[in-house]
């Protein structure tokens, strides 16, 4: 026969030790009745690829806690940081620090969960502050000619330039040092990407293309290569080993039914140009 003494009531004590460090935010079920805090008592973050967000988490007490360390779980080591981790609280004084959280671009979509606790010498004296990451891919942009439907991840940082809008078959993207310096009053920077949709009524090869378009500039380029986006055919153009490059420095045309879409990088958009190039989705 079990020994409800031996047994049960020890169980009991261990679930209410429990229930009070869950619900209470008790440092400890040996006595003391001090009581940690967060707030918010939760973080949701929604976070493109490539992105950095800072949130404001504040910490209180009902009583002094010293020589306490704020520890992250293992699952956000590489997403999040805490740029001060040693904490000590005075009774009913918060203190407030920020939780960043870094993207990379080539980070995989999807959700990141994990906690922050407070911790003094390897002992628990807070429950788990629960964080969530929702990690997102960039929004896509859209350009539309009368049969296409390109559509696109603008990198992380940049902006579509509205100016262009009128034109339904040309994109200019702009990276930030050319937003900045067009907030400046400064010399606007020219294109660093742009897209564009070109007829191609003889529906001509790409080769073929190029030798026609634009008094054949792109065929000079030193590096030409076969390639596909999205599953098209397409042509890439590279002349940034060149003693006198040409610009654009990079061009891609891709072959859609009897138009061309024309895709160049400028010298500022050759790091991204990559991740640009397999975003693009075409329909």
């Amino acid at each position: 026969m079990t020994d409800l003494n031996n047994d049960i009531m020890p169980r009991i004590f261990r679930s209410g030790c429990m229930w009070i460090a869950a619900t209470l935010f008790a440092v400890s079920c040996s006595g003391s009745d001090t009581r940690v805090q967060w707030y918010p008592p939760s973080v949701d973050i929604s976070i493109t690829q490539g992105e950095t967000t800072d949130i404001e988490i504040s910490l209180s007490s009902t009583g002094d806690v010293t020589n306490a360390t704020l520890s992250l779980s293992p699952s956000l080591v590489e997403y999040a940081s805490i740029q001060n981790t040693n904490v000590s609280l005075v009774a009913y004084e918060p203190i407030t620090f920020p939780l960043s959280i870094v993207t990379d671009p080539n980070d995989q979509s999807g959700m990141i969960t994990g906690f922050i606790t407070l911790k003094r010498n390897g002992m628990v004296l807070s429950p788990a502050l629960p964080i969530s990451i929702d990690i997102q891919e960039p929004p896509k942009s859209t350009l539309n000619s009368s049969t296409v439907s390109i559509s696109y991840a603008v990198p992380s940082g940049w902006e579509r330039e509205p100016e262009v809008d009128f034109d339904e078959s040309f994109d200019v993207l702009s990276s930030p040092d050319a937003l900045a310096t067009a907030a400046a009053g400064n010399e606007a920077i020219p294109p660093e990407i742009f897209v564009r949709v070109v007829p191609n009524p003889a529906n001509q090869s790409l080769g073929t293309f190029a030798a026609n378009y634009a008094g054949g500039w792109y065929v000079a380029y030193a590096v030409q290569e076969n390639t596909q986006i999205d599953g098209y055919t397409a042509l890439l153009f590279d002349d940034q080993s060149s003693t006198i490059p040409k610009t654009p420095p990079v061009t891609v045309l891709v072959s859609v039914d009897n138009q061309v879409l024309i895709i160049a990088a400028g010298w500022n958009a050759i790091d991204v140009f990559d991740e640009f190039l397999e975003s693009i989705e075409i329909d």
